[in-house]
């Protein structure tokens, strides 16, 4: 039987969790579909996963849309988040070509088990967004990639095509958003895959979502970004606060450690003038100042001359003559000594 002549029905697909039908498609008669819809509001990229397949219990032919592979990177990327780590629904990843991300991402993904699994080809599919009838995707450039692989499963070799639209979005922040979308694959045995392309893509072009779980999808996410968003500016709010409450203690800390570094040497220079001034009733001298010692010792006159000179050398002068000048005729200089 021709694919043209291979009778079709139709099939909803409802989205038990908000009790919605998702959309429907075409399949041949006699197949069995299976279909699961999960929403997790905490991706707020991509808050819901969907999955369809149809097969042929007779022949193991079989189709499935798969669910979105969406992606970020991150430039710079301080290594704080891994490759491969999950985040609001994407997977952080760098950006790929369309045959890579579909082989790397997809096919090794559900496919990688099986037994002598090769990849045959790929090649560029132009206008895919359009031959499946990708609405979503009109306003967005995409890029189609096909891949076709074998393997051997329950004692057969299948043959197996996967397609995919390759998005990129513009950066932004240091955020670039990428992905695969409208990921389909067929499969058919050995040898069989391109004669039954007609009816596998009779099944992928009739795919029709209905626009009010569209809407409804595009709400939460919108929701979800709003909050992200919010959370990230609170954090950022948060930390810039902690850094201005970080720089006002370092600034105290400053001021507390001079202003009882400054009490110190007060009190230390009181306690000394005290000292000395005690040794000086005490010991019967006066005390100057004494430039050549390290350790701020005093020099002790004896002399109680009204007139203290010195070299800064160690060498001393007394006079008790006001018009007396130790700098004439000298060899260096000589000035007043400072009582201490």
């Amino acid at each position: 039987m021709y694919p043209n002549q291979i009778p079709f029905a139709a099939s909803q697909i409802v989205d038990g969790q908000q009790n919605l039908i998702f959309g429907t498609f075409e399949h041949p008669q006699g197949w069995q579909v299976n279909s699961q819809i999960i929403w997790n509001y905490q991706n707020s990229s991509q808050p819901a996963t969907v999955y369809v397949g149809a097969y042929d219990p007779a022949s193991g032919e079989g189709f499935e849309f798969l669910p979105t592979a969406g992606c970020y990177w991150l430039e710079p990327n301080y290594g704080f988040e891994t490759i491969g780590q999950q985040k609001y629904g994407l997977t952080l990843m760098p950006p790929m070509s369309a045959p890579d991300a579909l082989v790397k991402i997809v096919v090794t993904g559900i496919r990688g088990n099986r037994q002598n699994l090769r990849i045959i080809g790929a090649k560029p599919v132009p206008n895919l967004a359009q031959s499946v009838n990708a609405e979503e995707l009109r306003s967005l450039p995409t890029e189609g990639v096909a891949v076709r692989i074998q393997y051997d499963e329950g004692g057969r070799t299948w043959e197996e095509d996967f397609y995919a639209c390759r998005y990129q979005l513009p950066p932004n922040g240091g955020q670039l958003n990428w992905g695969l979308t409208r990921v389909f694959c067929f499969r058919a045995a050995q040898g069989t895959v391109d004669s039954k392309g007609p009816m596998f893509w009779r099944i992928a072009s009739s795919l029709r979502q209905n626009p009010q779980w569209g809407q409804l999808f595009s709400q939460v996410a919108q929701s979800g970004n709003a909050q992200h968003r919010q959370f990230v500016a609170g954090e950022m709010n948060r930390h810039a606060q902690e850094r201005i409450d970080q720089q006002r203690f370092s600034q105290y800390a400053d001021w507390s450690a001079n202003l009882q570094q400054q009490t110190f040497n007060e009190r230390w220079a009181s306690d000394q003038r005290h000292q000395a001034g005690m040794g000086e009733v005490l010991g019967g001298y006066t005390g100057y100042q004494d430039p050549n010692s390290n350790y701020g010792n005093i020099h002790q006159d004896y002399s109680n001359s009204q007139y203290v000179w010195t070299d800064g050398q160690g060498n001393w002068q007394y006079s008790n003559d006001p018009n007396f000048d130790p700098n004439i005729g000298a060899d260096r200089y000589w000035y007043r000594a400072n009582r201490q």
